[in-house]
């Protein structure tokens, strides 16, 4: 496969990955953190995403912590 093919292949792959934010409305409880460590990380004021794309196999805890477990509705998720 071409180098150029290679690296469309891959810009259209990193583009369709689920992205989350996480807003100032953060109360840094730390659950999303306890529920996706490989994803949430806690920042020095609140809770911090780690990746720009998540991985397939990180979406369901992802959507666990945004939509179940955060306290303050902090977590917006992307498809």
């Amino acid at each position: 496969m071409s180098l150029i093919l290679t690296w469309a292949r891959r810009k259209y792959f990193k583009e369709r990955l689920m992205k989350a934010a996480i807003s100032e409305e953060c109360v840094s409880c730390g659950l999303c953190v306890d529920i996706c460590p490989d994803v949430f990380e806690m920042g020095t004021e609140y809770a911090q995403v780690k990746m720009t794309g998540i991985p397939e196999k990180f979406e369901a805890a992802v959507r666990q912590a945004a939509y179940e477990w955060c306290p303050a509705s902090a977590i917006a998720v992307e498809q």
